[in-house]
C-alpha cells in the first residue's frame, strides 16, 4: 500500500506541474502566501466541476495514506494523511505560480477535503463496513483483484453521470435516444459487461451465483436508467444491446466458462479496439510524454478515458494470469501487445500513438499484482 501511496503522489505531481515550463522569478514565500487569497470571484458550473475533480483526485491519496500507516492510534492515522495532503497541495499550488497556470485557494481547500474524504472511506471500511461485510459473508467483498476491477468498472460508468449531477438537479432534461447504431460501441460495451459478470462471479464465489446474477442485472437496469436521465449523455440502442448481450453471454457460460476463453476474449477486445478503423495511412509521430493528450482535454473526458483503459488492461492481466500465465509473463505479454498496438496506431487515421497506454497498462497490472500479492487472490 505504501508503494501505491508513493505512486499516487508521483501522478499528482506529474499532472499538476504540466506543462513543466517553470519561469523562475519572484519570491517562493510570497507565492505560497498568495495561495490563501486566490479565490474565484464567481462560481459557475465549470468551477464546481473543477472542485469536484480535486476532491475525487485527492481521495485516493487519503485512502492509501491511511491504510499505509501501521494500525494503532486511529486519530494519528487519520490526521497524518490529511496534513500531508494539505502541504502537498499547498506546495503544488505555490509552484503553479511559476507555471502558466493559476494558483487557487479553492483548489487547496478541495484537495484537502478530498484527502480527508479518502481517509474517512478507509476508516469507515476498517471499522463499521468491514464488520458488517464479515457478518454478511466472510469471503464476499474481501479485498481482491476482482473486486478492484469491479470498482473500476462501476467508476467508469458512474463518472459521466457524476459530472452532470448538478445539471441533473437544476435543469429539466428530456430523455434523448440516439437511433444511430455504432458497432464499436456495441462491441466495447459487450466486452465490458461480459467481464463485469466474470468479476462479480469471482467476488461472489460459487455459493452465491444467484446473488451475482441479480447484482449484475440490477446494475444493468440502473446504468440504463441513469443514462436516460443524465444531461449531455445519449442513450443509444447499440450500448443497451451490447450490455444485454454481454450479460447474456456471461450468464450462458457462468460457472462453466474456461479461463482460456475469457483470456481470448480479452485479447480480442484489446486488439479489436486498438486497431480501429482497420485501415492504414501515412506514418505519424509517436508521443513519448505520457498523459499529454489527456492533459490537453477536458478533465471529464480524461478521467473517463483513464478508467476505461484501466478496465481494459486490468482485465487482460487478470484473465491471462488465471489462464495459466505467471504474473511476470502476463505483464510482459500485456506490454508487448500494447507496444505492437501503439506502433500500428502510428499508421492508423484518427488515432494517437504514445506512451500513455503503456504506462496505464503497467499501472493497472501493478495494482492488481500488489493486491493479489497482499491478499492472496
Amino acid at each position: 500500500m505504501r508503494r501505491l501511496f508513493i505512486l499516487i503522489c508521483g501522478l499528482l505531481l506529474y499532472g499538476s506541474f504540466y506543462p513543466w515550463t517553470f519561469s523562475p522569478g519572484g519570491s517562493f514565500w510570497a507565492a505560497a502566501l498568495h495561495v490563501f487569497s486566490a479565490w474565484p470571484y464567481e462560481y459557475s458550473f465549470a468551477i464546481l466541476k473543477d472542485m469536484a475533480l480535486n476532491i475525487v483526485v485527492y481521495a485516493p491519496l487519503g485512502l492509501t495514506g491511511y491504510l499505509s500507516l501501521a494500525p494503532g492510534f486511529r486519530w494519528k492515522r487519520a490526521v497524518a494523511p490529511v496534513v500531508f495532503g494539505f502541504f502537498l497541495s499547498w506546495f503544488v499550488e505555490t509552484m503553479q505560480a511559476f507555471l502558466p497556470r493559476q494558483p487557487s485557494g479553492m483548489d487547496l481547500l478541495c484537495n484537502t477535503l478530498g484527502t480527508a474524504a479518502g481517509v474517512a472511506i478507509a476508516a469507515a471500511y476498517e471499522s463499521a463496513l468491514a464488520k458488517w461485510f464479515a457478518r454478511l459473508n466472510r469471503s464476499t467483498l474481501r479485498p481482491s483483484s476482482a473486486l478492484m476491477m469491479l470498482i473500476i468498472f462501476v467508476a467508469h460508468y458512474s463518472m459521466p453521470l457524476a459530472t452532470n449531477t448538478i445539471k441533473l438537479f437544476t435543469t429539466w432534461h428530456h430523455p434523448v435516444i440516439d437511433q444511430h447504431w455504432d458497432w464499436t460501441e456495441f462491441a466495447n460495451t459487450l466486452a465490458g459487461w461480459l467481464f463485469a459478470g466474470r468479476f462479480v462471479e469471482a467476488v461472489a464465489g460459487s455459493k452465491h451465483r444467484q446473488w451475482a446474477s441479480r447484482a449484475l442485472l440490477a446494475a444493468l437496469v440502473a446504468a440504463a436508467c441513469t443514462r436516460l436521465i443524465s444531461p449531455n449523455l445519449l442513450f443509444t440502442w447499440s450500448m443497451l444491446a451490447g450490455a444485454v448481450a454481454g450479460v447474456g453471454i456471461w450468464k450462458s457460460i457462468e460457472g462453466r466458462g474456461p479461463e482460456k476463453l475469457y483470456a481470448t476474449f480479452a485479447l480480442l477486445w484489446l486488439a479489436g479496439d486498438g486497431l480501429r478503423p482497420y485501415r492504414f495511412t501515412d506514418h505519424k509521430s509517436f508521443d513519448w510524454i505520457p498523459f499529454l493528450v489527456l492533459l490537453h482535454n477536458d478533465w471529464t473526458f480524461g478521467v473517463t478515458s483513464l478508467l476505461l483503459k484501466s478496465q481494459m488492461y486490468g482485465t487482460a492481466f487478470w484473465t491471462w494470469e488465471r489462464a495459466g500465465l505467471s504474473r511476470p509473463r502476463a505483464l510482459v505479454a500485456l506490454l508487448a501487445l500494447l507496444a505492437c498496438i501503439e506502433y500500428a496506431q502510428t499508421y492508423l487515421p484518427d488515432r494517437l500513438s504514445g506512451m500513455t497506454d503503456l504506462v496505464m497498462g503497467a499501472i493497472a497490472a501493478g495494482l492488481l499484482w500488489s493486491v493479489e500479492r497482499k491478499y492472496g487472490t
